[in-house]
């Protein structure tokens, strides 16, 4: 019980550090506010279930860290002429536990950056120049198992920082006086029923609940009920597979500025699978889209269908290709993945439907590993990241077409990272795109057992068609084409097991149809990070 309340009173903590300026954020009604309290409270005992239980299993691992650092930039404002050069200290601690009972299982990767800035009045960036101070972010999942074989229970909680407005400067970290920083909090809880019925067919059906809320009324809160059912045959009993499912999602917008408003999306299909061969198989499903929010166009719902390939010549590798057809148009699909003894490599092209609230939260925050392949933070001794998967503010579902490379190779003392990504959004309320592109390098060499030296090019772009940028985000709103080049070299040394420290510089230059949102920076960092 002790530990249950020490987690709730932890979670209530994170979410009013992260609240700064209170304001400039909306007021919710006393309704919801009960419903996120419910919530975050329902996940946190989610997560203590599955601490508690671990623990009487014994099988819990944990680990905390403390990472202090000195920066200096020389443009707090991120401005092309009151660039304001400022020192400025972090100080992150860090948590991750990882449990693992008979009947439950739990991950927790949290940290919270606090920073020295202060408010400033003196910059002429595009949008002020106060402070985001506190930066939590926090990662964590639960699953109990409450009936055998039966009846199970998810829970999960996100929080992490993102650009408001995508089209002007926001920085690579939320240290700056942009004033274009916002915090999301996620929280979802999920019951869900799995069953097989000897080897004549398996049923599964769940329902899950989100909650997102944003410390900027510009970003709109929103809660989801979605719920999904399937019957299928069970794996591996015959060459032929079939599955029928039903999904169903219902999003609800709520702003103190607005007006409310709630989107329905809905399909259902049937889909056959056949092995032709223990690597090749053949795919095919036919459906129907129910559909309910505001759009340019009226054919929001109608016959969907999907085919494709898939090949998996050996553990290591495979391709799988597939087109198909929805209501927005064709649905190609191609995934690739290849694993190498010294290096792996990922591709996918997709074209879904979605929101922009999964979108805030598409990026993977906690993708390093350590050689245990244990999730880090700061891994080059950096400040805490915000999210660069851009998206537009709207309520409206999107059209995500999306192409993503990865490309990883590490031999000896060299790794070597290359990733890219290119998003192209199509918001269905005006039928107008944006295109979100991404690219990095990354580079990291061991001089020694002690010291290593990391380096990363980056390249993001925005491309704005002419016809938004007359109509306008929101009023207000600033939308431009841009350009930011980034480079960063550092090294870290070990100091014992468990201490290292770390120095680094990055050089970062935007560049922008809107003279007043161009910048250059140079930031450099000296840290010390702690572990045990």
């Amino acid at each position: 019980m002790d530990t249950a309340k020490a987690m709730v009173t932890a979670m209530d903590t994170v979410k009013k550090l992260g609240n700064q300026e209170p304001e400039k954020h909306k007021l919710i009604n006393s309704e919801r506010q009960g419903v996120v309290v419910l919530f975050s409270r329902s996940v946190c005992g989610i997560l203590c279930i599955s601490w508690s239980l671990s623990a009487f299993s014994g099988q819990v691992e944990r680990g905390y860290g403390l990472h202090v650092r000195k920066a200096f930039t020389d443009n707090s404002c991120l401005s092309p002429t009151d660039k304001k050069p400022e020192w400025y200290t972090t100080i992150t601690p860090t948590l991750n536990l990882k449990g693992v009972g008979a009947r439950s299982s739990f991950s927790v990767l949290a940290a919270v950056e606090g920073n020295s800035l202060t408010d400033y009045d003196g910059c002429s960036s595009v949008r002020g120049g106060d402070v985001h101070k506190i930066s939590p972010r926090l990662k964590a999942d639960g699953n109990v198992d409450l009936y055998s074989n039966f009846l199970y229970l998810d829970g999960s909680a996100y929080i992490a920082q993102n650009a408001i407005n995508p089209f002007i400067a926001s920085g690579d970290n939320a240290i700056n006086r942009t004033d274009n920083i916002n915090t999301t909090y996620n929280f979802n809880i999920s019951p869900y029923i799995q069953h097989r019925f000897g080897r004549a067919a398996e049923v599964y059906a769940r329902y899950r609940f989100d909650y997102q809320d944003n410390t900027e009324s510009s970003v709109d809160d929103n809660e989801r009920h979605s719920a999904n059912a399937s019957l299928s045959s069970v794996p591996g009993t015959s060459r032929l597979s079939w599955t029928l499912s039903g999904n169903y999602q219902k999003i609800y917008y709520s702003n103190g500025n607005t007006q409310d408003d709630d989107y329905v999306i809905a399909n259902a299909y049937f889909q056959l699978n056949y092995s032709l061969t223990r690597k090749w198989s053949v795919y095919a499903s036919t459906g129907e889209d129910f559909n309910d929010f505001v759009s340019e166009d009226s054919d929001i719902d109608g016959s969907t269908w999907t085919a494709g390939i898939s090949w998996v010549p050996t553990p290591r590798t495979s391709i799988e290709v597939g087109t198909g057809n929805r209501f927005f148009g064709s649905t190609p699909t191609l995934n690739i993945t290849h694993r190498h003894k010294f290096s792996d490599f990922r591709f996918s092209y997709d074209k879904i439907l979605t929101f922009t609230s999964d979108l805030r939260n598409f990026d993977q925050f906690f993708q390093f590993v350590d050689e245990n392949g244990d999730p880090v933070l700061n891994p080059d001794g950096e400040l805490i990241l915000i999210s660069q998967n851009q998206t537009t503010l709207t309520r409206s579902p999107i059209v995500d077409e999306r192409v993503s490379v990865s490309y990883n190779w590490t031999r000896r003392r060299t790794s070597v990272s290359l990733k890219a990504s290119r998003s192209d959004q199509l918001r269905l309320e005006d039928n107008i795109n944006t295109v979100f592109s991404n690219y990095t390098v990354g580079v990291s060499r061991k001089l020694s057992q002690k010291l290593t030296l990391n380096g990363r090019l980056s390249y993001r772009e925005t491309d704005v068609p002419e016809e938004y940028k007359e109509l306008g985000l929101d009023p207000g709103q600033i939308v431009q084409n841009s350009e930011v080049y980034s480079a960063y070299i550092g090294f870290s040394r070990n100091l014992g097991v468990k201490t290292s420290v770390n120095a680094g510089y990055t050089f970062v230059d935007r560049s922008s149809e809107l003279a007043e949102d161009e910048y250059q920076e140079n930031r450099f960092t000296v840290g010390i990070n702690m572990t045990w």
